[in-house]
């Protein structure tokens, strides 16, 4: 699939009187797997929200094309990032049984199980979440993506804080574009890493970000992680 999902065109946001993104323009299809790079501070994590909707722009718009609009975008999309966002007096299977119910997916207790279990947290499905490690939590976020399934999924930094085991979980989704055995397939995502090859090595685009603005938006074939890395040094 190539068709355009949206369009943003001269987007900024700025934190009191400090622009973060100034006049960023491009557009989002279907296909697209893109990871953004640039140093601290660059922006990146910025338009990322910006572009999922989590931020409002100052400056610019954002338009939609091909059927969708923004209430059809918010339910085939979700955030991973690394803070996990939870309710802690909750038990984990109540968390997740609650936000699946925000998005009326209608799941059952023996789906949020299955990906419970494949987060290795199904032996602490019923206990609260205040006494969860860092690593779980974050393995926690991973079990309430796969129950979304979304064909768009924004990705903020999603390895800090995951424990080996959480990694490799994120791993296989990022290999496979989602999972087979949840009958999950990403259609497109946009991904924000600090490790610059591991960030390089889940992508097929590039976009690269600089004080603010965008400066390259490329194909992986056409820029080497070495051109990468000299443009981050």
């Amino acid at each position: 699939m190539s068709d355009t999902v949206l369009n943003f065109n001269n987007i900024g946001k700025k934190f009191g009187y400090q622009w973060a993104v100034r006049s960023a323009t491009g557009e989002w299809k279907h296909g697209d797997y893109v990871s953004l790079f640039g140093k601290n501070g660059a922006g990146k994590s910025t338009l990322l929200y910006l572009i999922s909707g989590v931020y409002r722009p100052h400056e610019g718009s954002i338009s939609f094309s091909n059927g969708f609009d923004k209430r059809k975008f918010n339910r085939c999309m979700q955030l991973m990032s690394h803070q996990s966002m939870f309710y802690h007096r909750m038990s984990a299977r109540d968390n997740l049984l609650f936000f699946e119910s925000l998005y009326d997916t209608k799941v059952t207790r023996s789906d949020v199980d299955a990906a419970l279990d494949f987060a290795g947290l199904l032996k602490a499905a019923g206990k609260t979440i205040d006494g969860f490690s860092r690593g779980m939590l974050q393995r926690l976020m991973i079990a309430r993506v796969i129950l979304a399934r979304p064909s768009i999924l924004f990705l903020d930094e999603p390895f800090t804080g995951l424990d080996i085991q959480g990694q490799n979980l994120l791993i296989q989704i990022l290999e496979n574009r989602g999972l087979s055995i949840f009958n999950w397939k990403i259609d497109s995502y946009l991904f924000v890493d600090h490790d610059i090859e591991r960030a390089y090595r889940y992508c097929d685009k590039i976009w690269l970000i600089e004080n603010g603005k965008l400066l390259m938006k490329e194909t992986k074939e056409k820029i080497s992680l070495k051109e990468i890395e000299g443009k981050m040094s």
